[in-house]
């Protein structure tokens, strides 16, 4: 019975929550980083990275780069990947067993945030509790992937305009497999951001500007601040095939302006990349 009240409280005060917030919503002033650049790159320079020579080589590459920055800037929510136990095993303590290796991927879509609109430091940044099963399968193993896609701009900025027939299911190719329908998989390291850093207030500030609805989430669920530390990036954006990258080349790439003041007080080197 308990349990049924507290889940009973719980939707009344998001609905409550969800009103007021709609009912202060300026339709003129969207969430979200909407009104950032376009993708990076043309679609002749696309054509041209294909038969590229070397002397083009480092331009492709910052291109390519550059677009995984930018869906990492201008994206609102991805799918997280984590390695699930088999939820009917459990140890004697009721948890999710593990050591019997008995693990299998699972997705779960998620918002997220590189940073503050017009400077994403290229780290994906997340609010999630403890409930979940993602933060509660990367506390016991930390390796992760978080997937974008292009065809999701439209969900987050309906008010853009630019073409995105490639990403658009149709007859005539469009689809969100079509190549040129730009993808990223971002793969690295799980970690709670430590609440009282400077790097806690960013991230967390970033998220709320991004998704304003998180600040009327419940209160009673321990918030956490969690992100990816990325250790290679594999994408395509093109025809050709996939790339991957190191975490150099992203953190590197210019593709949108880079934090590097916030990589410095996480206790991150600098790094550039060399294209």
């Amino acid at each position: 019975m308990k349990l049924f009240l507290t889940l009973v409280t719980t939707i009344i005060i998001g609905l409550l929550s969800s009103s007021s917030v709609l009912a202060a919503a300026d339709d003129s002033d969207p969430p979200g980083c909407c009104t950032l650049t376009k993708r990076p790159g043309s679609f002749l320079e696309h054509w041209g990275c294909l038969f590229v020579a070397k002397a083009n080589l480092a331009r492709c590459i910052k291109e390519q780069v550059g677009t995984a920055r930018w869906m990492a800037q201008s994206l609102e929510w991805g799918t997280l990947s984590t390695f699930r136990a088999d939820p009917t095993n459990t140890d004697a303590n009721g948890d999710d067993d593990v050591s019997s290796g008995d693990v299998s991927p699972f997705g779960n879509t998620y918002s997220f945030a590189d940073g503050p609109c017009g400077a994403g430091s290229g780290t994906p940044y997340f609010y999630g509790s403890n409930l979940d099963a993602s933060f509660t399968d990367a506390a016991k193993n930390p390796s992760v992937s978080f997937t974008l896609t292009e065809a999701s701009l439209k969900s987050s900025c309906a008010n853009r305009h630019e073409d995105l027939s490639a990403c658009a299911i149709s007859a005539k190719g469009g689809d969100p497999e079509n190549p040129p329908c730009a993808r990223v998989t971002l793969v690295g390291n799980f970690t709670l951001v430590t609440e009282g850093t400077d790097e806690y207030t960013y991230g967390k500030a970033a998220l709320f500007e991004r998704h304003p609805a998180m600040a009327t989430w419940p209160t009673d669920h321990d918030w956490l601040v969690g992100k990816i530390d990325v250790e290679y990036v594999w994408t395509i954006d093109f025809y050709g095939g996939a790339n991957v990258f190191t975490a150099e080349q992203y953190y590197g790439s210019d593709g949108n302006r880079f934090k590097t003041d916030l990589r410095a007080s996480a206790d991150k080197p600098e790094i550039e990349a060399e294209l």
